[in-house]
């Protein structure tokens, strides 16, 4: 029998709910199940009520249902609108989603992609040298300047010889970090503008002030001579083209590059943090995978070009995204009509989400989940619905291939160069905004690299 209500949740109050959900997100997550089972209505301040599912087949009806009744564009620009705008293909839905996602897909497609990988693999090693020889240092900071730099060069199209280079950056990582980190763009009821010193209005005025080096950027790139030829993603986006003939406006090409920003710079760091601790806590591990990448890697070089075919790399990255999730929760649709979900009738202006972190621990889809065994991902990887770090349906993440090219470059760069330590006896994941992140930011020493020394003695 149907039943036309929610499924069941936390009588606590909103407020409650999204204060021991920040607190401790996994915690929260747990009990709820432990109480609820794994189909349960949770909400928050200022926001509709969300269906929280981990289970495949529902996850399934979520990212395969049709896009006029779920929603993605408006349940993700009810979070990052202040920061995208409503015009780009995260904030879209429907038709105008469909359009757009074919005109910005260009600079994401495999051999398109692949093309970065050198500028990659350059701006890692030359930031890996930078790192610190001796006492402990948090490695969350220099995986995010890595990221920033390789958005720098690859989305933005510019080096350390842009004028303004410092304040674009610095501005770049600040709206980046501000949407995935900030609270108040999970919780709408906290975004007052009571000035500069204020949260929200200190959050205006930088999206202000990145606005005024965006559009200027823009527009001088249209009047480049070497527009015709450059092959970063804001040129791609600049002169590409829709089937109807049609180009982006600034304005359009501002709220996409954006959103690239946000959805790229954060999330990648955090990954790559979490990689790196996978990889020092498993010495095994990542004696296996140097010895993968050991034959690519000669007179001084690593041949880029070959890390797509490596499977232990691959399959190190994808269990390392399995075990330590980035996000507790994802992905949302909003219904706009009843749905059917189990013996319930959704109602319309419900949201549903994803939890990647319960998902991902299901013991019937992973034999001991908490353990790190990449094996998982090797001959007969969990299909589309078991395994969602980056979405799934039609709203699939548009960089996925970037963003795993990006993590095997760092990651074999980071294997290949160092000899990093744990300098912590546990390590904690903590909620940073809408991610998971290690406490203290990793902190980490320099020990010695097998490999550094012996490539050192063969030269």
């Amino acid at each position: 029998m149907t039943r036309h209500e929610l499924p069941p949740g936390l009588s606590a109050s909103a407020a409650a709910q999204g204060f021991r959900f920040f607190q401790n997100p996994l915690s929260f997550l747990d009990q709820c199940v432990e109480q609820f089972g794994d189909l349960f209505t949770i909400q928050f301040p200022g926001s509709r009520k969300q269906v929280c599912l981990s289970n495949p087949e529902d996850l399934k009806e979520m990212y395969t249902g049709s896009p006029d009744l779920l929603h993605a564009g408006e349940a993700a620009g009810s979070v990052f609108s202040p920061l995208t705008g409503w015009n780009c293909t995260l904030t879209l839905d429907g038709e105008a989603h469909a359009r757009r996602r074919e005109l910005v897909q260009a600079p994401f497609r495999g051999g398109q992609v692949e093309r970065h990988a050198g500028a990659m693999y350059a701006i890692a090693t030359a930031a890996i040298e930078r790192w610190p020889r001796t006492g402990r240092f948090p490695l969350q900071p220099q995986m995010q300047d890595i990221a920033l730099r390789i958005i720098f060069r690859t989305v933005l199209g510019l080096d350390d010889t842009a004028p303004g280079h410092a304040r674009f950056l610095e501005l770049i990582s600040q709206v980046a970090r501000l949407g995935m980190g900030s609270k108040m763009l999970l919780i709408p009821a906290l975004r007052w503008d009571l000035g500069p010193l204020s949260p929200w209005g200190r959050i205006v005025r930088i999206v202000r002030d990145t606005d005024a080096l965006l559009f200027a950027e823009i527009a001088r790139r249209r009047t480049d001579p070497k527009l015709a030829t450059s092959e970063d993603v804001l040129s791609l986006l600049i002169r590409g083209e829709g089937q109807d003939g049609l180009r982006l406006t600034d304005q359009e090409i501002r709220d996409e590059t954006v959103a690239l920003l946000i959805a790229g710079l954060e999330t990648t760091a955090v990954a790559l943090t979490w990689v790196a601790e996978r990889l020092m806590a498993l010495p095994e591990v990542r004696e296996r995978l140097r010895a993968e990448l050991e034959p690519l890697h000669t007179n001084g070089e690593l041949d880029v070009t070959r890390l797509s075919a490596l499977p232990y790399l691959d399959a190190v990255l994808k269990e390392s995204l399995r075990n330590r999730s980035l996000s507790p929760i994802c992905g949302g649709r909003v219904l706009k009509a009843p749905m059917r979900l189990r013996e319930y009738e959704l109602p319309a202006d419900t949201v549903l989400i994803n939890s990647p972190y319960l998902l991902h621990r299901r013991r019937e889809l992973y034999s001991e989940p908490d353990a790190f065994r990449p094996e998982r991902f090797l001959g007969s990887p969990p299909s589309a619905h078991k395994w969602t770090t980056f979405g799934g349906g039609n709203r699939r993440c548009l960089g996925q291939k970037f963003a795993l090219l990006e993590l095997k470059v760092v990651t074999s760069a980071m294997v290949l160069q160092t000899g990093l330590e744990l300098a912590t006896p546990r390590v904690v994941p903590k909620a940073d905004g809408i991610h998971l992140v290690p406490a203290a930011g990793l902190p980490v020493r320099r020990g010695t690299c097998p490999f550094a020394k012996k490539a050192a003695a063969a030269s």
